[in-house]
């Protein structure tokens, strides 16, 4: 195979990358979404909340609007997971992010990397693994 950068060439680039703060921490205290001056989100995922059914979904459905805030909170010690990430709202635990897209979400917020994760939908009459959409986005600084 003759790729155009050596592996050890992508793990170098790659480890510098998750090293450098993607934004200014003056920036990011005072972003309050896409429209903070100097940063906007930059989309990486969406998906339904997993587990949504067993933790407190139902009793927080109420008060989950879209645009709300969520937040997203590693758990390296889960048995089942160690990519497993939890997603709050408030001290109340809404369920998990799927398990098919939170290894690279997992290793960001491990990096320290700025991550959003807001409500896009909910549906009270859909089925639990349905009633919760949400968007994970990467905060940016624009120049």
């Amino acid at each position: 195979m003759n790729n155009a950068f050596p592996l050890e060439s992508r793990r170098a680039f790659l480890g510098r990358f998750l090293k450098t703060p993607l934004l200014p921490a003056a920036i990011w205290a005072g972003c309050q979404g896409a429209s903070a001056a100097g940063a906007r989100l930059v989309r990486l995922n969406d998906f339904a909340i997993a587990g949504f059914r067993y933790y407190e979904g139902a009793r927080e459905l109420p008060r989950l609007t879209p645009g709300r805030r969520l937040t997203l909170r590693p758990e390296p010690a889960n048995r089942f997971d160690r990519f497993a990430i939890e997603i709050l709202h408030g001290p109340a635990k809404l369920g998990y992010v799927p398990r098919a897209c939170n290894q690279h979400l997992s290793r960001l917020l491990e990096a320290g990397v700025p991550l959003v994760c807001q409500v896009v939908r909910t549906d009270p009459q859909a089925p639990p693994w349905q009633a919760v959409a949400v968007v994970v986005s990467l905060v940016q600084a624009t120049a």
